[in-house]
């Protein structure tokens, strides 16, 4: 949802909601988990905001340490990926 400075976040207006509403069993832990989503998400765009974007230079200097660092077999698309997903921060977890 896109929102003004001085409009609520949804999350945090459906927290609200919930909280002071009708009461149900699992209320309070709904509330709970969207205001901790919602401070997640804020964390994750503030860390986003302050990257750099990946430019041309910096693109260029990623295949340089490609081709310095792979015998004559070269690197592979895996590879680029790594590199890039590195240069942003990103770190992707084996899935089980």
């Amino acid at each position: 949802m896109t929102h003004t400075s001085t409009e609520q976040p949804e999350a945090l207006r459906l927290a609200e909601l919930i909280e002071t509403g009708n009461r149900r069993s699992g209320d309070s832990a709904i509330a709970a988990e969207l205001r901790r989503l919602h401070a997640r998400v804020q964390v994750l765009e503030a860390a986003q905001a302050q990257r750099a974007p990946l430019d041309a230079y910096s693109l260029r200097a990623i295949f340089k340490k490609l081709n310095a660092n792979h015998d004559e077999e070269g690197w592979n698309f895996g590879d680029l990926v790594r590199e890039v997903e590195a240069y942003h921060g990103i770190t992707q977890e084996k899935q089980g």
